[in-house]
């Protein structure tokens, strides 16, 4: 299996003596007894015009990752933390954004709606604030490393972060539990940190946006930047929060942001087996919290500290936090439930009764590709899946629209496949990487029949359905998940110049065939003019419905103008707007054009045309699903795994900043 498609991680941490206590003083003491009253918060009214810049520089200035919101009347609605800070910057929001504006979309972290898993109350023990954060964590969907402490009344009475509880830990039990402190401080570094298989890294020359992709997609707090030379810094939520602050584009390098920051890895280190007590004191001194493990003896990299790490370990029961980037990918079965509600397939007709040429009216009419044929032959009771390919086969063959499709089944079907079957549960890019290993040279695999444990059909998953997923992604970020954020068309159309060619005046049955023989599912119509439109099994369907012979010309099913430019995209386009295209009007392909390029239009009149370079079908966009996305590299997958400048004496290195001042970040 691709590495990117791997299972989360789901390990559970070794039983340790010293973690259980800890985790008996969370469950021991109430948060009133550990951590005082007030923090941070702001108050908007009906008419405030407070801003998520104004936020940020708030956080900027005060080192806090979380600031509580609270309506007219003190009631808490809501929080915004970094990672808010962190999703805005990424998706290009505005500072001038209204903060009322972004609690009330779908992608604030902490909006009133969530509260109810964001909340405790002053009573409540610290191990309750401790395991709603490793839950939220866990879940993904909303903030996990603050929850707010309200009063009965609704009041505020402070925002707990993970650091706030390991620092309640390492220094709090000083005079509370005497015995339990020294337990405490023999805890090593080693047994908490995250190991480097579960440490993102991004290269020193990704822009901030690229850094903020990972981070997003994998639910860390911070990224490891590497080079050649080895790793330089941290990439954090908080050096987001800043740049955010003051307007700095997320186009700008890492390199020059880091640059103007003076940012390294100095102090920021810890060894394996120190103590967890120096770790956290070190994150309180540095004002961070996460430090990079290195191995007290070749000062290797080996981990990253930080504190919902260290809370998620004080408890042996806990899963571990998920290690492989978060797809965000709907399953098979919620993509039918959307697009075709209860009708996840068309109706089964009786194959021993219903005729190709009301098949192809009714797939015609649905803009389906595929229908399940059902049997009544208790030998063989099992559905068929007819496609519009069978049925282009049929006619080829020289079959009817009065043809009884059970007459046909047993000798085009053959020649397919037998079709895949897939759980509703699938995720779709587990369901369009299936797709594309079940292509083969001369056989395109366009459908997967759904079927649930029960033996039930839930229908039938296409190509086209891919595209419509993509359509359905309602923010940068869920196309970031994806991984298509930056494809286009260019990057996954077939080009025009390895495509096959018909002519108007040769019939539509020499042009079937050519889809038949070769598997493609397109031909290019083409004149002296230049490209006229395409031929796809869908003819077929429209010949056997209109009682068209397979003698007649190609040219009959030219579209008009206006029609060919309503299937049309540009060469530069991003994926997802065609296959906004394509869900919007049912279209399985779409041509191509480059408006850089013209040629004399004879078709339809003076002037010139865009030349068309491309077409891109639906299974293009599936490829454009499975081949584009990049997981980010773990620390183990890359060869920098000790700092930059441990690699190099102090004279060596001073002259190679003289020399490359841009990789030192000067």
């Amino acid at each position: 299996m691709d590495a990117d498609l791997e299972t989360p991680a789901r390990n559970l941490p070794e039983s340790n003596p010293t973690l259980g206590s800890c985790w008996e003083v969370l469950l021991r003491t109430p948060v009133e007894r550990a951590i005082p009253a007030g923090t941070l918060h702001c108050s908007i009214g009906p008419q405030d015009t407070l801003r998520l810049g104004d936020i940020a520089e708030a956080l900027a200035s005060s080192a806090l990752t979380a600031i509580a919101v609270s309506d007219g009347t003190g009631n808490v609605i809501g929080m915004i933390t970094t990672d808010d800070i962190m999703r805005a910057y990424f998706e290009g929001v505005p500072r001038q954004e209204y903060l009322r504006s972004w609690l009330a979309s779908d992608r604030a972290r902490a909006p009133s709606e969530l509260l109810e898993r964001l909340q405790v109350s002053p009573t409540s023990s610290l191990a309750e604030v401790a395991e709603k954060m490793v839950a939220n964590a866990i879940a993904g969907d909303c903030a996990c490393h603050h929850i707010i402490v309200r009063q009965p009344d609704g009041q505020l009475y402070s925002v707990i972060s993970c650091h706030d509880l390991v620092h309640f830990l390492c220094h709090g039990l000083e005079r509370k539990r005497p015995e339990t402190a020294e337990a405490v401080g023999k805890i090593c570094v080693q047994t908490v940190m995250k190991p480097r298989d579960t440490v993102f890294t991004c290269p020193k020359t990704d822009t901030l946006k690229d850094a903020l992709k990972v981070l997003l997609i994998t639910q860390q707090t911070s990224v490891l930047v590497v080079d050649g030379w080895g790793i330089h810094c941290f990439f954090t939520t908080q050096d987001a929060v800043r740049a955010f602050a003051a307007g700095v584009s997320a186009d700008v390098g890492l390199a020059e942001w880091f640059g103007g920051q003076g940012t390294s890895m100095e102090n920021m280190t810890i060894a394996s087996d120190a103590s967890l007590v120096d770790a956290e004191s070190l994150m309180n001194d540095r004002r961070c919290d996460h430090l990079a493990v290195i191995h007290p003896a070749s000062e290797e990299v080996v981990g990253v500290l930080s504190s919902l790490e260290v809370l998620r370990r004080t408890r042996a029961c806990t899963e571990a936090l998920q290690c492989v980037p978060s797809m965000s990918h709907p399953t098979v079965g919620e993509v039918l439930m959307q697009h075709h509600g209860e009708h996840t397939h068309l109706a089964n007709p009786l194959r021993d009764t219903v005729t190709l040429g009301a098949i192809s009216e009714l797939l015609g009419m649905s803009s389906r590709t595929s229908v399940m044929i059902a049997s009544r032959d208790v030998e063989d009771p099992e559905p068929r899946l007819l496609t519009e390919r069978d049925i282009m086969r049929a006619y080829l063959d020289g079959h009817t629209s009065a043809t009884i499709v059970n007459d046909i089944l047993t000798t085009i079907q053959p020649r397919a496949p037998c079709p895949l079957q897939v759980p509703p549960s699938m995720a779709l890019r587990d369901a369009a990487s299936l797709m594309l290993r079940a292509t083969v040279p001369g056989c395109e695999c366009n459908h997967l029949v759904v079927r649930g444990t029960s033996g039930r059909y839930s229908g039938v998953f296409s190509a086209l359905d891919v595209a419509r997923s993509l359509h359905d992604a309602s923010s940068e970020l869920d196309l970031a998940k994806m991984g298509v954020e930056r494809t286009t068309v260019e990057m996954v159309m077939k080009p025009a110049t390895t495509m096959h060619r018909c002519t108007p005046v040769d019939s539509i049955g020499d042009a079937l065939s050519i889809l038949n023989r070769t598997g493609q599912s397109a031909v290019l119509v083409e004149d002296c003019g230049g490209i006229l439109g395409i031929i796809t099994p869908r003819c077929a369907l429209q010949a056997l419905a209109e009682g068209i012979p397979p003698s007649a010309t190609v040219g009959v099913f030219m579209p008009s103008q206006d029609a060919l430019l309503q299937r049309t995209v540009l060469l530069g386009s991003h994926l997802v707007d065609a296959a906004a295209l394509m869900s919007a009007k049912s279209l399985h392909h779409v041509i191509v054009e480059d408006h850089q390029c013209v040629s004399p239009n004879t078709r339809f009149g003076v002037g010139s045309r865009a030349v068309v370079v491309g077409v891109l079908s639906a299974l293009d966009v599936v490829r454009g699903v499975v081949w584009c996305y990049r997981p980010p590299k773990r620390l183990c997958e890359v060869h920098a795994v000790h700092l930059a400048d441990a690699w190099m004496p102090m004279a060596i290195r001073n002259l190679a900043k003289r020399v490359l001042p841009s990789w030192f970040g000067a």
